[in-house]
């Protein structure tokens, strides 16, 4: 009897290490995860629906301050500023836009 006690003692001892080392281990993992991904989100924010609700299947950039992206029902904006902002254009078209290409800034 004392050798069965012994055994299942050790094996509640080796269970609950277990679950201690796997609350330890998620603990160190989540923590990581948030501190070393902050940065990463800190640089990007939703502007949606600026200027519109539409999703977009695409962006070019024409250079470091002009681009332009296209999506659904023919959605076309335009960046003059880096991404900072954007401005609707008229695509004449309600098709979903899947690529876009651009010869310079003003012509695509």
């Amino acid at each position: 009897m004392n050798i069965l006690f012994l055994r299942v003692l050790s094996l509640h001892h080796k269970i609950f290490g277990l679950s201690k080392n796997i609350r330890y281990s998620l603990l160190i993992l989540f923590t990581s995860i948030t501190i070393f991904t902050q940065p990463l989100h800190s640089q990007w924010y939703w502007q949606s629906p600026v200027p519109t609700g539409n999703q977009f299947q695409c962006v070019k950039l024409v250079n470091s301050q002009t681009g332009y992206a296209a999506g659904i029902l023919g959605t076309i904006a335009k960046t003059t500023d880096g991404g900072l902002s954007w401005v609707t254009q008229k695509s004449n078209t309600q098709t979903l836009l899947y690529s876009i290409d651009f010869i310079n800034a003003n012509t695509g």
